[in-house]
């Protein structure tokens, strides 16, 4: 954790680390686990419960993936504090794919998957001893959802997402009582979407979604010595996802539609006992795409504990042919207290089934 003012000793660093973890964005220790990884969803206020349109979106409802049809890989990474430390970031690694399976003439079958790889880096800090060392993060995340679409219209999706998680906050050699503060625990995540999809004349499509998923359930992270324990970020997110879609250009799949409109709105009500005195989170946003070519995002975010009520700005910018994607995504997002926005970069790439 590179301080812009040097000689930042051992137990400063302990104090500066847990205000940060309490402080920054909405972020503290096991922030690992509510870090989201999707910049789409920042550049929309934060809000992805009910949205199928990004693999990504399975960290906040694992449900979002019952119909997914292809193999993606995603990518995110963003600074966290850049203000107060230069080296503290998130980033994580995902790859998910699914496809669908007809049942007659009126039902439809999907099965979906992920694997995430996410790390929450508090960078190095000075010790003691003369030396360095470091604190982070890291959960591996695996989900399964499945789904059943009738008559092309209606669709219900379930999801359940299974996160082993290590806190590894300081090693043994680097306290002065010669403990280390590391800790594992075990989160689990279940979700359900209910949609349906309508056409508009011959000219669009119309599509819904609402979503509830039941997030960070599990025992509390135990620590010997410092900070005792910490509880499971838990908390119940509520959305609604709509989204307008334009009939391809001339039939021609190949360029899909002229424009899409989406718009997402979520509710998270903090759980745990720990959380309990926060007040509740709210974001809402929405995005306009042209030829799945450029996307342009706006939402807000508002969490009055986080002292954050403010606009969040998104683009995209790719291209979408045939089966083929591959799209960068940016996003800029508030941050708490008087801290400057800090920036989003998130990348996706796949093949459609």
């Amino acid at each position: 954790m590179r301080f812009r003012s040097r000689g930042v000793v051992s137990a400063i660093f302990l104090m500066a680390a847990a205000f940060l973890a309490i402080n920054a964005q909405y972020v503290r220790a096991s922030g690992v686990l509510i870090l989201g990884p999707s910049t789409r969803a920042y550049g929309m206020g934060l809000s992805g419960t009910a949205d199928v349109s990004d693999p990504s979106n399975a960290f906040y409802n694992p449900a979002n993936i019952s119909f997914i049809n292809g193999a993606y890989l995603t990518g995110f990474y963003s600074k966290l504090v850049p203000d107060l430390a230069d080296d503290v970031y998130t980033g994580n690694l995902a790859v998910a794919g699914g496809t669908r399976f007809r049942l007659g003439e009126s039902y439809e079958l999907g099965l979906g998957g992920c694997l995430r790889y996410q790390k929450l880096d508090y960078g190095e800090w000075g010790t003691f001893s003369g030396g360095t060392a470091s604190s982070s993060e890291y959960v591996i995340s695996f989900s399964l959802a499945g789904g059943i679409k009738i008559n092309k219209i209606f669709n219900l999706g379930i999801g359940l997402s299974v996160k082993p998680v290590k806190l590894d906050l300081a090693p043994a050699w680097s306290t002065p009582d010669g403990e280390s503060r590391e800790s594992d625990g075990t989160a689990s995540d279940f979700g359900i979407l209910l949609g349906a999809e309508l056409p508009i004349g011959e000219e669009f499509t119309f599509s819904g979604n609402i979503g509830l998923s039941y997030l960070n359930m599990g025992s509390d992270f135990e620590f010997q010595n410092w900070f005792g324990t910490i509880s499971m970020p838990s908390a119940t997110r509520y959305g609604i996802g709509i989204r307008l879609e334009s009939q391809p250009l001339t039939g021609n799949e190949k360029f899909g539609p002229l424009f899409t409109l989406a718009f997402n709105v979520d509710k998270l009500d903090h759980t745990s006992e720990a959380d309990k005195g926060k007040s509740d989170e709210s974001s809402y946003g929405a995005e306009i795409g042209f030829l799945r070519m450029l996307f342009l995002r706006i939402g807000r975010w508002k969490y009055e504990s986080g002292n954050i009520d403010d606009k969040t700005f998104g683009v995209g910018l790719g291209v979408e042919l045939e089966s083929f994607l591959i799209r960068l995504d940016w996003a800029r997002v508030p941050q708490a207290s008087n801290l400057d926005n800090v920036n989003k970069f998130g990348l996706i790439t796949g093949i459609s089934f």
